[in-house]
C-alpha cells in the first residue's frame, strides 16, 4: 500500500467511507463543482488525486458524471433538474 493510501485509511476506516462521505457531500449539491472546490471544502487533508480517483470510481458507477472542463455533477442533481416542473 502506498504512502498516500496510509494516510488516507488512518483518517477513514476505508476508501468506501471516504467515498460514501464524498457522495453524500456532493448529492446535495445541484451545482457543477471542481476537483479543487471539494479538496478545500473538506475537514480533513486530503490530496487532488484521491478525490479525482474517487469521481473517476463513482462516475463508473453512474452516480456522478463529468461535464468536462474539470466540472462534475452528481447524477441525482442532473435527474432532478429533468424532473423539476418548469414554469
Amino acid at each position: 500500500m502506498g504512502h498516500l493510501a496510509g494516510k488516507v485509511f488512518q483518517i477513514y476506516d476505508d476508501f468506501e467511507e471516504f467515498k460514501r462521505q464524498l457522495l453524500n457531500f456532493i448529492e446535495d449539491r445541484d451545482e457543477p463543482f471542481t476537483v479543487k472546490f471539494l479538496v478545500e471544502r473538506r475537514l480533513q487533508p486530503v490530496s487532488e488525486t484521491l478525490v479525482q480517483n474517487t469521481l473517476a470510481d463513482l462516475e463508473s458507477e453512474g452516480l456522478v458524471i463529468w461535464l468536462g472542463e474539470g466540472e462534475w455533477i452528481s447524477t441525482k442533481a442532473v435527474v432532478e433538474r429533468a424532473l423539476k416542473p418548469r414554469l
